[in-house]
């Protein structure tokens, strides 16, 4: 499975240190002006693609210069430019997709994305997003393990669909035994591991977890 990294243009402070990611990942594609914060943290730029809107007429030299693929669209058209780099991502064959620099700006685009998270889901496709204080990952019915992140420390968990049902946890400070949480309920915010691992688990829905950190590291 190839490792995807898709890195958009979202404020540069809340996109953490990629070079120290690199070799996590087999191809990078920036989406506007992700693409120069590819190029500016020295980093392949495998495919460059959207409107590039947010760049200037230099920045766009460097970026056409410099990604090994550019793929340019019209700023009027259907779709984001993250959705054109989820797309043409597809066609790389099996791939896990992580998201950088879309969160922390816009709170349209960073819905967007997680409810791209849901789509990608529902077919089949892991995904996740990743800035300087969290992760993001959706998880289908399951029984899941997690490692432990000092990064990361503080794990919630949040119900995408209406509720998710029998979900429990072991190896967490709080631990849960089958319980049914529904959307908007706080139960579930605020955990951390108990030790190295710990594992959950849940009957139905759709759930969210966020690994967090209370400063940005």
């Amino acid at each position: 499975m190839k490792q995807i990294a898709i890195v958009a243009g979202g404020p540069a402070l809340n996109i953490p240190e990629l070079k120290q990611r690199q070799h996590s990942f087999h191809y990078w594609i920036g989406c506007d002006r992700g693409a120069y914060e590819i190029i500016d943290q020295n980093l392949p730029l495998n495919m460059a693609i959207g409107d590039f809107d947010s760049v200037t007429k230099q920045e766009r030299i460097a970026i056409e210069n410099y990604a090994d693929k550019v793929i340019s669209y019209n700023v009027e058209k259907d779709a984001s430019d993250l959705e054109l780099a989820v797309e043409h991502s597809l066609t790389l064959g099996e791939v896990m997709l992580t998201f950088f620099g879309v969160t922390g700006g816009r709170l349209d685009h960073e819905l967007m994305v997680i409810f791209l998270l849901e789509k990608l889901l529902k077919v089949g496709i892991p995904a996740s997003i990743i800035d300087q204080q969290n992760i993001i990952q959706l998880y289908k019915p399951g029984k899941y393990q997690v490692e432990k992140d000092s990064r990361y420390p503080i794990i919630s968990f949040l119900p995408v669909t209406d509720s998710v049902t029998s979900l429990s946890l072991t190896g967490f400070y709080y631990p849960l035994q089958s319980a049914h949480v529904t959307r908007g309920d706080s139960l579930t915010l605020s955990n951390h591991l108990d030790h190295e691992y710990g594992h959950f688990s849940f009957d139905t829905g759709i759930l969210m977890m966020i690994r967090s950190s209370e400063q940005v590291k």
